[in-house]
């Protein structure tokens, strides 16, 4: 690994070791995902051979010594199962994931430009199989025929912003076609349709998924950094309302709905640079950062990296603590995209930094105080690959003024969204460090010097005289 001038101390408040090695030096982060990955392969082998994992029944959360709760092929998820093989055979080179990951991601209904991403770009990336790329652009194709032109909030210039309708997932509230819809979790899409403008050299596609991510970022961010989950736009005024289903209430922020943001923003930005487009790249780097900048910046982040499910729960309903590592993968991956972006030497390293402070945690085993779902002495601790991971399964707005919803929460739970986000970060990890790791841990002192150099990077902004300021909000 490059050095770049940080020596962080391993904290032993926050993870222990057995006495026995006391002596001993700990892994390095290397080592670690190195380990992680060949449990994770036994675990994902696990999963595809348990009773109730079918053709139509994909996994999608387990929570502690549960069988995994299942979704369709046509979920939003489904195409994780598979694609997670993928990786695991690229990580590897055994053939054995790649037998299942295309057994796996033939059953997707691909016809979505998620599942078909995951499953399907995954495949097309580990061995260059032109049906697998062909499946991904006929569902970015698809998904891009339900792009709506909008007013902007004056209800003027029709067409001059854009968004992927969505309204189906909440009818009884903005129904199409008076509304269109934008969410965070629509991240996902971006990079589908961009790599795929870029396969079918379409201009206009390009355009129109640009315009969409713009449009996505300025409706959903907030002044501070942070994040709402859901805008709904009037198509005929311009007008917009915005909601947090899966974070705690409107005016918090959802963990894993941030995390989309760095991901998909920083997504966004590596394919317009890849496209030769350096304004929209700094302009969607500068996004990208500023939705970074709020996570690692955040007083309720802990020590170990790994957030609280909303960030601001806590400071609301103090029980409401639980952790989500399915965000701090997604999170993570966003980070190393990130660093790539950036060639100020501070900046690069303050988010890969944040990337191994993430690894690390979700790499030590949890009778450790990590979150790898095995014991250190190599047994499983449950059913996939990471515990702690938070889904929230349903909700409906409270009455009154609380603000508060009524949620249904599964918490310390594996997710499949949470075990393929953390082997793509390994995955990209090892690409951009392909050496050795020289930090052991990343613990209590990690924080404090990535938080210095957002500083650092602020009073450089300053001086540049650049701020990033979103062209649109909901009024």
């Amino acid at each position: 690994m490059p050095a770049r001038g940080v020596v962080v101390l391993l904290a032993a408040c926050a993870f222990h070791w057995p006495v026995a090695s006391a002596a001993a030096e700990p892994p390095t982060l290397q080592q670690r995902l190195q380990d992680a990955v060949a449990f994770a392969g036994s675990s994902l082998i696990a999963t595809a051979n348990a009773a109730n994992v079918t053709d139509t029944d994909f996994p999608c959360y387990a929570e502690p010594g549960q069988d995994w709760e299942t979704r369709s092929p046509a979920d939003w998820g489904s195409g994780m199962f598979g694609g997670s093989f993928w990786l695991l055979a690229k990580l590897t080179g055994d053939t054995q994931y790649a037998t299942f990951g295309q057994l796996w991601s033939v059953k997707v209904d691909a016809t979505a430009a998620g599942p078909a991403w995951d499953a399907c770009k995954t495949w097309y990336d580990y061995n260059g199989d032109p049906a697998a790329r062909n499946v991904v652009i006929a569902a970015a194709q698809l998904q891009t025929s339900t792009y709506v032109p909008l007013p902007d909030a004056n209800g003027q210039n029709p067409g001059s912003r854009g968004v992927f309708t969505a309204t189906g997932w909440r009818p009884d509230h903005y129904r199409a076609p008076t509304w269109a819809a934008t969410y965070v979790d629509q991240m996902l899409f971006m990079q589908v349709g961009l790599w795929t403008a870029s396969q079918t050299d379409d201009s206009d596609m390009y355009d129109k998924w640009i315009l969409a991510a713009r449009t996505s970022h300025d409706l959903l961010s907030r002044p501070d950094g942070g994040t709402h989950h859901w805008a709904y736009i009037n198509t005929t005024t311009g007008s917009c309302i915005t909601t947090q289903y899966q974070g705690y209430n409107d005016s918090t922020t959802w963990a894993r709905g941030q995390a989309w943001m760095i991901h998909g923003m920083a997504d966004v930005a590596l394919c317009a640079r890849q496209a030769g487009d350096p304004a929209t790249t700094d302009e969607f780097r500068g996004y990208a950062e500023s939705a970074a900048d709020y996570w690692l910046d955040n007083p309720a982040l802990p020590a170990d990296g790994i957030p609280i499910w909303d960030f601001n729960a806590g400071s609301t309903v103090p029980s409401h603590l639980d952790r989500d590592t399915s965000a701090a993968a997604i999170a993570a991956s966003g980070f190393i995209d990130l660093s790539r972006l950036e060639t100020d030497p501070d900046l690069k390293a303050r988010y890969l930094d944040a990337a191994e402070l993430i690894l690390t945690s979700l790499s030590t085993p949890n009778d450790q105080a990590g979150y790898l779902n095995r014991s250190a002495d190599g047994s499983s601790a449950g059913n996939g690959i990471l515990t702690h991971g938070v889904y929230v399964h349903s909700y409906s707005k409270a009455t009154g003024n609380s603000g508060e919803f009524s949620k249904s929460v599964v918490d310390n739970a594996a997710t499949i969204w949470g075990d393929y986000y953390f082997l793509e970060a390994i995955e990209k990890y090892e690409a951009v460090v392909p050496e050795p790791a020289s930090i052991s841990l990343l613990a209590v002192g990690g924080l404090a010097i990535l938080r210095r150099r957002g500083r650092r990077r602020a009073q450089k902004s300053r001086r540049r005289g650049r701020t990033w300021v979103p062209r649109l909000r909901c009024g």
